[in-house]
């Protein structure tokens, strides 16, 4: 890990296939991210229900956060949720 390294996950949205893109990304890692970056990023739609899961590391075992959407992407949970963590 790099001294003052930090990173962050955005959700930008088109409504067109991709020729226009929402104005303004909406930030899906509201918490501080230090580790090396997002792992494994996945992404599931489900209707108007959107989720977004990441795994942040390169430690084991994995950390595992979660933010949702239920309006298209328009909105996102406030926080994301932290589904597993590290056992120090």
């Amino acid at each position: 890990q790099m001294a003052g390294f930090a990173w962050d996950l955005f959700f930008m949205q088109s409504t067109d296939g991709g020729m226009t893109w929402s104005k303004a990304p909406i930030r899906l890692a509201t918490l501080p991210q230090t580790d090396p970056g997002a792992h494994d990023v996945a992404f599931e739609a489900r209707g108007s229900h959107l989720y977004v899961a990441w795994d942040i590391g390169p430690k084991l075992p994995s950390e595992i956060f979660l933010n949702r959407s239920t309006d298209f992407g328009r909105t996102w949970l406030t926080r994301e949720v932290q589904v597993t963590k590290r056992e120090p």
